[in-house]
């Protein structure tokens, strides 16, 4: 064999192996790189702590099953595939432009939850009795569940858990400054000297709210700085209870207050049963104590109504706001 021919192997040879070792390198660094990806994976979860403990849930959900803090979610725009509503429900036009599954149910039907396929479940913790059914939807898909009383702190911890810290905090700022034009219109049109009660008239008796009941009376007392009338406080003095109490009609005459904020229905009933309370207070005020009250006889009674007063959110409570701005500025 010649030199030149040798040497043209040799050539060749080494061409091989320097093919051979890049494919070995890439075949390294692709190696490597599918190592990194289950890293890369592992951080679309994240550990989020609740009233019921702590639950790995996506970071990206994208079906999102909730029940009862569909106030929290409407305001961060946060779309979801299932939820409660009712005709008459105070988030009924908005749910049902959503064109999704609902219940009107109560307890929470575990069963339609599945059926709507969720990758998240966002629950107030008051929508399941126990720790036992907690755990039934967990079973579902992971769930988080808030305190809806507390819609503030419920909305902050919804937004981190959503990674929407940013909206969490725009949408309470929002809520903040229009505490404020409310108070100040309210101000100028009535001055600051005027006492305010919150009342559910019922078929025989009445309710009477305390200050203390924060879910309720908040919005007249602590937000706007309104007063309460000695016959309110004297009441609440006198009681055991912190939310308020049922009176009689005979103890009536006691309030005082110059405005009376008059509310009936609840936040989840249905048409029947708030036309029924609906008529409840037609019937009570057919009484000559009501009709003698200080408040009815200056024309100063605002009726309410309980589908948003009895709940809260921003978007409730906003429209708490409203009643009040719209009634003492009339």
């Amino acid at each position: 064999m010649s030199k030149k021919r040798m040497s043209s192997i040799a050539l060749l040879v080494l061409a091989c192996l320097l093919v051979i070792a890049g494919c070995g390198e890439k075949a390294n660094k692709e190696g490597q790189e599918e190592k990194v990806q289950p890293e890369h994976t592992s951080t679309s979860t994240r550990i989020v702590e609740h009233p019921y403990g702590k639950t790995e849930i996506p970071v990206q959900p994208k079906r999102i099953a909730t029940y009862l803090l569909e106030d929290s979610l409407i305001s961060l725009d946060v779309p979801f595939i299932y939820s409660f509503d009712l005709p008459g429900y105070y988030l009924h036009d908005q749910i049902a432009a959503k064109n999704i599954p609902t219940s009107g149910a109560l307890p929470l039907n575990v069963e339609a939850v599945a059926a709507s396929n969720p990758d998240l479940i966002i629950i107030s913790q008051y929508a399941v009795e126990d720790q036992l059914g907690y755990d039934k939807l967990n079973l579902i898909a992971p769930t988080i569940a808030y305190d809806p009383n507390d819609w503030e702190g419920s909305l902050i911890k919804i937004g981190e858990a959503l990674g929407l810290e940013d909206k969490a905090a725009a949408v309470i700022s929002a809520y903040k400054e229009h505490i404020i034009e409310v108070k100040d219109s309210i101000v100028k049109k009535v001055g600051t000297d005027k006492t305010v009660a919150l009342i559910r008239p019922l078929a025989k008796d009445w309710q009477l709210f305390y200050p203390t009941f924060d879910s309720f009376t908040k919005i007249f007392y602590e937000e706007l700085g309104l007063n309460v009338d000695e016959s309110v406080a004297a009441s609440q003095r006198e009681s055991s209870n912190d939310w308020g109490d049922n009176l009689s009609l005979e103890v009536l005459p006691k309030l005082k207050s110059d405005y009376i904020f008059s509310m009936y229905g609840s936040s989840l009933s249905d048409n029947e049963e708030f036309e029924t309370e609906r008529q409840s207070v037609k019937d009570f005020e057919k009484s000559s104590l009501w009709k003698n009250l200080p408040a009815v006889q200056s024309n100063q009674v605002g009726y309410i109504s309980g589908r948003h007063w009895m709940t809260s959110g921003f978007i409730a409570d906003k429209m708490k706001l409203d009643d009040v701005l719209g009634f003492l500025t009339k």
